[in-house]
């Protein structure tokens, strides 16, 4: 899994030296990001029930899922998305996110909501004291758009499949994964089944917790802009 990173304890993340700066880059210590999020999560009195981080690229690349203890329905769980890069190529980065209750499938808001590039001294007090209400307002939206997917139908099966197929041309699925994307539709392990748009979703989504950190990532980003929980309309359909 040496190319597409491993997944690690907080602990562990603590220990990883960040290469040395330059004049016009800055890098920012993993461990010291996450210590900024967690500030900012007790500061709105939320409670963390578990959080998973994962290192790709020789350690340089940070992507995590802080999952709180806090929702509007009793079928997800509000998480909050961190990545970082100390390879000159990956912003300091948060999103808000859904965590289904039943089987730990991740939606991302969208693009991540507070980005910052290393090109100067990162503040991260004054970073995430503009980030928190921001992050309120995307889980909010995010709720909204998963419960007009419940309902939105999916009109048979030639749709699913050329809907996953159409996933797997966006990088959201592996194309060796859509006959088991679509069989985890059909027959979901975790909820009863419907031919809802939501459903769909949460078959890829199952099926992409199996990926590498870096392919894990770029999963999830593209299945944002395939459901529309950017806010925009979904590619899926369009």
């Amino acid at each position: 899994m040496a190319g597409g990173g491993h997944f690690v304890s907080r602990s562990e993340v603590a220990e990883i030296i960040p290469p040395a700066g330059t004049n016009t880059w800055y890098p920012l210590k993993h461990g010291d990001l996450i210590n900024a999020v967690l500030q900012m999560v007790d500061s709105r009195g939320w409670t963390v029930t578990s959080e998973d981080w994962g290192l790709a690229r020789n350690d340089l690349r940070l992507f995590g899922v802080i999952r709180l203890a806090r929702s509007s329905s009793p079928d997800w769980q509000y998480a909050i998305a961190v990545k970082n890069g100390n390879d000159k190529a990956v912003a300091c980065s948060i999103a808000a996110g859904l965590n289904v209750y039943a089987c730990s499938n991740l939606s991302l808001s969208g693009d991540f909501v507070i980005s910052r590039r290393h090109t100067s001294v990162l503040s991260l007090d004054n970073l995430f004291s503009q980030a928190v209400d921001v992050i309120d307002d995307s889980f909010i939206a995010l709720e909204t758009t998963m419960e007009t997917l419940r309902c939105q139908e999916i009109k048979g099966d030639d749709e699913a499949r050329a809907c996953l197929v159409k996933a797997a041309e966006s990088h959201a699925l592996n194309s060796s994964d859509i006959v088991e994307a679509y069989r985890e539709y059909r027959n979901p392990r975790h909820f009863d089944f419907e031919p809802s748009r939501y459903n769909l979703l949460q078959a890829v989504t199952q099926v992409n917790q199996k990926y590498p950190v870096a392919r894990y990532e770029a999963s999830l980003k593209a299945v944002t802009k395939l459901f529309g929980l950017n806010g925009h309309k979904p590619e899926l359909w369009k």
